[in-house]
């Protein structure tokens, strides 16, 4: 039996278990599921017509190294390993409109308060993919232009025995007609 993931009434199907659905403004739905997987949904702007989106797979980027959270002092190693994913994937910036899902692998704590907010990962990632984005036109220190990510999906997992800590960056270009 499939479980359903399930919000104010309405339900879907999902493969991660029982699932509770909470909206969190700003476009923002998360759905922790059984496990504690947590994943985030972050929506179109209004003006896209869904129906009219087509989407081309842009690049997989493999990142390893120890995942970060925002604002922490291993932001500046885990933004190197993925600047150093991008530049290593072959990708060059586009000028787009982006979808984004990123499957975090994290390694065991290392003490009890060393824990991670999905949405706090997801900002330096994001942060560190000018490769990809492009610059932002910004007056002052150069910024990634990740306001053009328009749909960004997320999850984090303790790594499996024998793989490294990491993410699995899957980026597409959406074209909203």
């Amino acid at each position: 039996m499939q479980p359903t993931l399930t919000s104010s009434g309405s339900s879907s199907k999902s493969p991660h278990g029982e699932c509770s659905v909470a909206s969190v403004g700003l476009a923002v739905d998360v759905a922790t599921c059984d496990g504690g997987l947590a994943r985030y949904w972050w929506s179109l702007p209004n003006h896209v017509n869904l129906a009219n989106v087509t989407d081309r797979h842009l690049v997989r980027i493999e990142v390893t190294g120890r995942p970060a959270t925002f604002a922490t002092a291993h932001g500046r190693p885990w933004k190197e390993a993925v600047r150093a994913a991008v530049t290593a994937s072959g990708v060059t910036p586009q000028n787009a409109r982006f979808a984004v899902k990123i499957d975090f692998r994290l390694a065991a704590a290392r003490n009890a308060n060393e824990v991670w907010d999905l949405d706090n990962l997801i900002k330096p990632t994001l942060d560190a993919m000018e490769g990809v984005f492009g610059a932002r036109p910004f007056r002052g220190l150069p910024q990634p232009a990740d306001d053009r990510a328009d749909r960004l999906e997320a999850s984090k997992r303790i790594a499996h025995p024998g793989k490294a800590p990491g993410a699995t960056i899957d980026v597409w270009t959406i074209d909203p007609a």
